[in-house]
């Protein structure tokens, strides 16, 4: 059955548009090469030990074509205050290098890094299964810097929202 003729679409998406979560940017490259990074909602932890998430990109995505088996990546947790960031990592028109001049990146482990981002994750991808229309990446962190704040910025119904101080 093709998506558009599937009656349950217009209820699910309404369902999914009502699960909060924080906002990531996913970003890989580095080292003198292209970077590429999208705009995350689906990002979850899949186990501690060893620590490892589960992340799940959209095929049509800019950073779909540059992530395999042994690729590393970050994820950027953005907090309060980053919605910009997670616009233009998500903007139709920001591509490549050009969604880095939003924010203050570095480089950690071989990847870009966001300075001021509630955690960073370094990751190696493990796994790579399609469904449909996303990719689910399994990955193993292998380095994690957390900021002493938690103000996380979220997505829900399609809005950025934070959390009361």
């Amino acid at each position: 059955m093709s998506s558009g003729s599937n009656p349950l679409l217009p209820a699910f998406k309404a369902a999914m548009r009502r699960m909060a979560a924080t906002v990531c940017v996913i970003a890989a490259g580095g080292s003198g090469g292209a970077r590429r990074g999208i705009t995350a909602s689906s990002v979850v932890s899949l186990s501690a030990d060893p620590p490892a998430l589960l992340i799940a990109i959209n095929t049509r995505s800019s950073l779909h074509d540059v992530v395999s088996e042994g690729s590393r990546l970050s994820v950027n947790l953005l907090s309060r205050g980053q919605e910009a960031i997670a616009r233009a990592f998500s903007s139709v028109a920001v591509r490549g290098n050009a969604r880095f001049d939003v924010g203050r990146w570095t480089e950690v482990g071989g990847v870009p890094a966001l300075e001021d981002a509630q955690a960073v994750l370094c990751c190696v991808v493990e796994r790579v299964v399609t469904h449909a229309t996303h990719t689910v990446l399994f990955v193993t962190v292998h380095g994690v810097q957390v900021s002493s704040h938690v103000a996380p910025l979220l997505y829900l119904d399609g809005r950025y929202l934070s959390l009361p101080e």
